[in-house]
């Protein structure tokens, strides 16, 4: 699987620098992207390219950094990677706190963005793998009859399908019929 990589910097050297180094790794087709957006919405319009990896100077605009670390982290299965030639510990936490899993220090040193390119790799086709699995079960019991626990799952179900739009199956084995088919409108 060749992973898609774009690196956000505004300085042209590290930009070309961490190219470089990541050129180095087999399977991996690179974008360098030479301006640092100035919003969320500038982010959105640089990543509708499907990318895999975004790689980010940290150093360029720690605040957007850090955003676009919790947008990507909760909209998105492309994983971000932060670099920074000023490790600071605080802007390390925050970033861990933002869901980042890979931060590097500058200069890039080879061995460490190849091991951290290789964990990505991992992680995206354990993903993918996960997603083409046999689905997940959840299952809604209540203490008692009468308690709503019929419109929850149902409710449930609707979301889930119209979200995953994926299949999903809804059994109800409340006795001696259930009810499900009455929330649903069958």
């Amino acid at each position: 699987m060749t992973l898609r990589i774009a690196i956000l910097d505004t300085d042209s050297q590290r930009r070309g620098a961490a190219e470089g180094v990541l050129s180095q790794i087999s399977d991996v087709t690179i974008t360098q992207i030479p301006f640092f957006p100035q919003n969320m919405d500038d982010f959105a319009k640089v990543l509708q390219s499907p990318y895999d990896v975004v790689l980010v100077n940290a150093d360029c605009d720690q605040q957007l950094t850090l955003d676009l670390a919790a947008n990507l982290a909760d909209n998105s299965r492309t994983e971000l990677m932060v670099y920074s030639s000023r490790p600071d510990m605080q802007l390390v936490i925050q970033l861990m706190h933002a869901g980042v899993r890979e931060i590097l220090t500058a200069p890039l040193d080879p061995a460490e963005v190849t091991a951290a390119i290789e964990r990505v790799a991992e992680r995206i086709a354990s993903a993918h793998r996960e997603s083409r699995g046999n689905g997940r079960l959840f299952v809604f019991m209540g203490c008692k009859g009468g308690c709503g626990v019929t419109t929850v799952a149902a409710n449930f179900a609707l979301a889930l399908a119209q979200e995953s739009e994926g299949k999903t199956l809804l059994i109800d084995l409340g006795l001696p019929l259930g009810d499900a088919a009455t929330n649903l409108g069958i």
